[in-house]
């Protein structure tokens, strides 16, 4: 159940990755719920340098107060282009941690693919759920990668690394 949701559009141009990190944290410090604008703000700075990058159309930034925080980040291309997990980024590159940063700051991850763009979302614990996600939080990020949610109808959707290299 939807407790708030907000949603904005940015321009397809790097000033909107600190653009949406403002977005966000303006967000969640309006919910009472800063503790966790750090994550947050990084997953989404990566998600949306992403967009901005390899999509170059405009994003939308949409955040949810659910179970859990959903962010996700919308832009106008349905293709999917997802680097190997297990390919190592030389120590020199100055790209191609985005996702892998996601993954290791976010309860979970994924891609909904659809006509109209793509969508990347991540799940951040509430505070008040924390406990419940504990156990998540042990697990390996092959067994979180592998119990996506339910898509919506008319989209596919993928959590993780191997299943959004399927979406796309």
């Amino acid at each position: 159940m939807t407790r708030a949701e907000r949603s904005e559009r940015f321009a397809p141009e790097l000033a909107s990755v600190r653009a949406g990190r403002h977005f966000v944290r303006d967000t969640l410090e309006a919910w009472d719920l800063a503790e966790l604008a750090d994550d947050a703000q990084l997953c989404v700075s990566e998600i949306v340098t992403n967009a901005v990058t390899h999509a170059g159309t405009q994003v939308t930034v949409t955040v949810r107060s659910e179970d859990d925080l959903v962010v996700e980040v919308h832009d106008g291309v349905a293709t999917l282009s997802v680097p190997e997990p297990d390919v190592p980024v030389a120590a020199t590159a100055t790209s191609g941690r985005g996702l892998q940063i996601v993954s290791v700051v976010s309860a979970d991850w994924g891609v909904e693919c659809s006509a109209d763009g793509k969508v990347i979302w991540f799940r951040l614990p509430l505070p008040d759920t924390t406990a419940r996600h504990h156990d998540a939080d042990v697990l390996s990020l092959a067994e979180r990668r592998s119990t996506p949610s339910a898509p919506p109808a008319a989209t596919q959707r993928a959590s993780g690394y191997e299943q959004a290299r399927t979406a796309g």
